[in-house]
């Protein structure tokens, strides 16, 4: 017996929502979170994300408040002045990252580009401390 191939829906239904979702559209960009190198201390989240030549000004960070997610894209076109391309590729990179609620979303967030790698450094709220329930026998 001879097995068809059945388009899945939802993979088509994703590809055309991200066609109008900014930088990263098209079957050669991909969501992960593979790369990320994410470390915190007392008051700041780090996040490192590897996008190998990408320039700056083609780096989209946006973090959705709502959600509380943070978004991360990039494209490297590789181009070259003066040379004639027959056929030119391309890397897409997008970093999909949920945020706890001990960051801070109302302060400011920094972005660091040096040597292919974006640093991220997102503040942590200072009053966030888990609370302690004492249990009781009834």
């Amino acid at each position: 017996m001879r097995r068809r191939h059945l388009p899945n829906i939802f993979e088509d239904l994703d590809e055309f929502c991200n066609a109008f979702s900014g930088c990263c559209s098209g079957p050669s960009c991909q969501k992960s979170t593979e790369g990320l190198s994410i470390s915190e201390d007392e008051e700041r989240l780090y996040i490192d994300a590897p996008l190998p030549g990408t320039k700056p000004e083609e780096v989209e960070v946006t973090i959705d408040q709502k959600k509380r997610q943070l978004q991360i894209c990039g494209k490297n076109q590789n181009e070259r002045e003066n040379v004639k391309y027959h056929m030119k590729g391309s890397q897409c990179y997008c970093y999909e990252i949920p945020l706890s609620n001990e960051i801070d979303l109302d302060s400011k967030v920094e972005a660091v580009s040096k040597d292919g790698i974006l640093r991220l450094t997102l503040p942590k709220n200072k009053g966030h401390k888990p609370l302690k329930v004492d249990v009781t026998v009834a």
